[in-house]
Parts: C-alpha cells; structure tokens; sequence
C-alpha cells in the first residue's frame, strides 16, 4: 500500500508589480506536498487563461501582455492531480508605453 497524498493547501503570498513593457514576473510562497501549479490569467472582461508550472520555483513569467488590468490566481496540485483552492485572486496593471512589438493586438 502506498503512503497516502495529502492534497496541498492553498498557495499563498501571490504578488507582481504592476507593468509598462508587457513582461510581467509573479511570486509565491511554495507549497510543501505538491508536484505542479495551476496559474489563472484573466484580462477583465476576457476568459480565464491556465498555465500550468511542472516544477516548484515561485515565480511565472509572463511575457508581452497587453494593456489592461488582469487578475491572477494559482492552486496547488499533488501528484494525484488532487489540487488546492485557488488562492486569492490579485490584481496587475499592464499599460504599455511604446513601442510595440510587431504582430501584437493591444486594447487601449
């Protein structure tokens, strides 16, 4: 019999700064007892966007966002694919300043 799983808690201490170039770098407190993160990605009035991180660093990087405001919100997994609740969602400002890269849309 295997050892059992626990399912991991919440991730907590999610934070970035607010951006002006599209790059955007998002930290959190690790999680013990978990094998990958589920980051949410939601530009306010859009869908949610997944991301999922197969490793432990605490830090996604996201890069040439557009201009708008976003909310990020991230979970926790086991090796179960049994997850956490999503942590509080925060919120990032992206305004871009110029110049823009070629073949990106930008809502302004």
């Amino acid at each position: 019999m295997s050892d059992p799983v626990a399912v991991p808690d919440v991730p907590s201490n999610l934070s970035a700064p607010d951006s002006t170039d599209g790059n955007l770098s998002i930290s959190r407190s690790a999680v013990g007892d978990s094998e990958y993160y589920n980051l949410q990605m939601q530009l306010v009035n859009g869908e949610l966007t997944d991301y999922v991180t197969n490793d432990n660093n605490s830090a996604y990087f996201s890069t040439q966002l557009v201009s708008g405001r976003y909310y990020f919100r991230v979970k926790a997994c086991n090796r179960l694919q049994e997850c956490s609740a999503f942590s509080e969602p925060i919120q990032v400002l992206v305004t871009l300043n110029g110049p823009f890269p070629k073949n990106q849309r930008y809502l302004m």
